[in-house]
């Protein structure tokens, strides 16, 4: 879920995957507004919220066998240099993976819950603009935070847009498509990934995107409001990507394919992430010449 609202049918799609059973909502800051709206939403026998604010509380072990036995978990917004300090390698990071790997329960997360959730993931602190395009090997990514089958390669952002302004219409223009083709970059610099398997997806305010067993994605939005999802990928390397120097990822325009999938209120339109390939939205193409951005 990319920040904003919190999409109610989303939340359902993640409960009728739980079993019927516990949730639990993980954070840092904050507190448990989560617990009664979620079992407002029905399907769940409890939810509880813990707040690990503390390298010593991710490596509790109660902490970490109460997450072992929930049957869904979602990560709430924050920052997620706290969830990188706190939870990855700890006992907590392995609890969620064993969530997703192991025990295969649903595990969502909003906002910087969402951005730890692919492979490779951003710690925090990059500008909100095109900047990391002059020089990409000065934006931090990690990795191997959380193993997730259909986010391998992947980078997830959060907050494409700033948002709409409460009723049906065009969005904010874009904040984070700079930065996104700065962290793919990054990943192919930094982190060693082939230009074949980089992938991104990006999320708007108010909007969330539930991805089945099988790779199926469905993008919900918030009803009454405007968001979409956007699934990236390389179709060639980039001709200029070296420390020190702008990004130059042209391919004739076309370095970067886009599927900006919208929203909708019950998740009718969607992406294969198997194949790659989206049921609905627009095709766009994305590309860079000197650190410049181009969106087509």
């Amino acid at each position: 879920m990319g920040g904003g609202v919190d999409v109610d049918e989303a939340m359902r799609w993640l409960i009728a995957r739980a079993g019927g059973g516990d949730m639990v909502v993980l954070r840092s800051t904050g507190g448990a507004g989560y617990n009664n709206y979620l079992l407002g939403l029905g399907g769940l026998n409890s939810v509880q919220t813990l707040l690990v604010d503390s390298a010593a509380e991710g490596n509790d072990a109660c902490v970490a066998q109460t997450i072992r036995d929930a049957g869904a978990l979602f990560i709430a917004g924050g920052n997620q240099a706290d969830y990188v300090r706190y939870f990855k390698g700890s006992a907590v990071g392995q609890a969620i993976n064993h969530l997703i790997v192991t025990k295969r329960a649903p595990v969502g997360g909003t906002s910087a819950g969402m951005a730890i959730l692919g492979q490779h993931y951003h710690p925090g602190g990059a500008p909100e603009d095109s900047s990391g395009l002059q020089d990409p090997s000065r934006t931090e990514i990690g990795q191997g935070f959380v193993t997730a089958a259909w986010l391998r390669n992947t980078v997830t952002e959060p907050h494409f847009t700033a948002g709409t302004t409460g009723a049906v219409g065009t969005p904010a223009n874009p904040k984070r498509a700079g930065r996104v083709v700065a962290f793919m970059a990054q990943m192919l610099l930094g982190q060693g990934v082939s230009w074949t398997e980089a992938r991104a997806i990006a999320v708007d305010d108010d909007t969330a995107v539930a991805i089945s067993d099988n790779g199926m994605a469905q993008v919900f939005t918030f009803p009454g409001r405007s968001g979409s999802a956007l699934f990236v990928r390389p179709t060639a390397p980039p001709e200029r990507l070296v420390a020190g120097s702008s990004l130059t990822w042209n391919a004739s325009g076309q370095a970067l394919a886009v599927d900006e999938v919208p929203g909708t209120a019950l998740g009718s339109q969607g992406f294969d992430l198997g194949a790659w390939r989206a049921s609905g939205g627009t095709a766009r193409q994305w590309s860079v010449v000197d650190g410049v951005l181009v969106r087509r």
